[in-house]
């Protein structure tokens, strides 16, 4: 039986690619001229940030805007995946509206705070289940200060001036440390 991803793969491959470029735009504009996309199929991060030395990682998910929820995948066949095994120092999550920006170090602090108090589950999904997933109430997540919301629509981009402004002001060993 062939899955929904394998009948709607190379949709969701330029649906994520697009969001790649959004947010690539975004960076460009606001923060870092020079900012690029990795070239091909680079699993560390999808854009640089040569001026701060940040990268960034981008996902599209397709059912938050029907579930409320956020999904995270953290392992596939078996293997550290996505969240679990990203190098880059951002993250950030795209639904039909908006762009949920993460520092990954505070990300993954929260959720091994968290494990032990059922905020969220982890669950099997992607092609053929081979995926595991943290799912997680996108308001119980979001209304963190590791995390900056953004309206897709450009209604709001200072929100995202903060939250860089908070990120770089971190201590170098936790910017860095993702690196």
């Amino acid at each position: 039986m062939i899955s929904e991803i394998e009948v709607n793969f190379d949709a969701y491959l330029k649906s994520g690619e697009a969001e790649e470029k959004k947010v690539l735009k975004i960076i460009q504009e606001l923060y870092d001229f020079s900012a690029y996309m990795t070239e091909g199929n680079f699993p560390d991060y999808d854009i640089v940030m040569p001026m701060s030395g940040i990268t960034i990682e981008v996902k599209r998910d397709f059912r938050s805007e029907i579930t409320q929820n956020l999904a995270f995948e953290i392992r596939f066949k078996g293997n550290k995946s996505g969240l679990a095994s990203t190098k880059a120092d951002i993250w950030v999550t795209a639904d039909k509206y908006y762009l949920y920006f993460f520092s990954v170090q505070l990300l993954r602090e929260w959720f091994k705070e968290k494990c032990k108090s059922n905020v969220f589950r982890i669950v099997k999904g992607g092609d053929d289940n081979m995926s595991e997933m943290i799912i997680v109430n996108r308001n119980e997540i979001t209304n963190n200060e590791f995390c900056a919301v953004v309206c897709k629509n450009g209604s709001n981009l200072n929100v995202l001036k903060y939250f860089f402004k908070f990120y770089l002001q971190m201590p170098c060993q936790i910017i860095k440390k993702a690196l």
